[in-house]
């Protein structure tokens, strides 16, 4: 029946009972009389707030932006997602109502030619071709291409 006492009886009153932890109660006749297990909220989703504990089925809504849950529970709540910013990271893929966020070290998974003095470099290469081609120096080299 999934039913827990919370207070005896006296001589003033029966026996008080509520559902367990994790459960609702299903069947009424002036009192609860039957339990049942609360429904899982997916992934993307929490169980709402109910104003008393065990008097319903979970109420299942998505989580609001900038929050995840990625679990399939009966108690589940949605997390606000993770700031790379806050750990010294940036941020490798954003977070979705079903994931966090991932971070990652700013150095981290950068090919060698993709670093910052390599970028930078290449920047400053870029901008004194441009350079000379927009005052129509001679000088301005342009790669060519040779096939076998």
């Amino acid at each position: 029946m999934g039913l827990e006492e919370i207070a005896p009886c006296t001589s003033k009153r029966k026996t008080q009972c509520r559902c367990q932890p994790g459960m609702f109660c299903a069947a009424w006749a002036l009192e609860c009389t039957h339990c049942e297990l609360l429904s899982d909220c997916p992934p993307g989703t929490e169980a709402e707030l109910k104003d008393e504990v065990g008097k319903g089925n979970n109420h299942c809504v998505p989580c609001k932006a900038g929050h995840f849950q990625n679990t399939s529970s009966p108690s589940a709540h949605c997390q606000p997602h993770t700031r790379c910013e806050d750990q010294g990271l940036v941020e490798a893929a954003p977070g979705t109502a079903q994931s966090d966020t991932t971070c990652r070290n700013p150095s981290e998974s950068l090919p060698p030619e993709m670093s910052e003095s390599a970028l930078s470099k290449g920047v400053e290469n870029l901008q004194a071709l441009l350079s000379q081609v927009t005052t129509g120096s001679s000088k301005a080299r342009f790669p060519t291409l040779s096939y076998p």
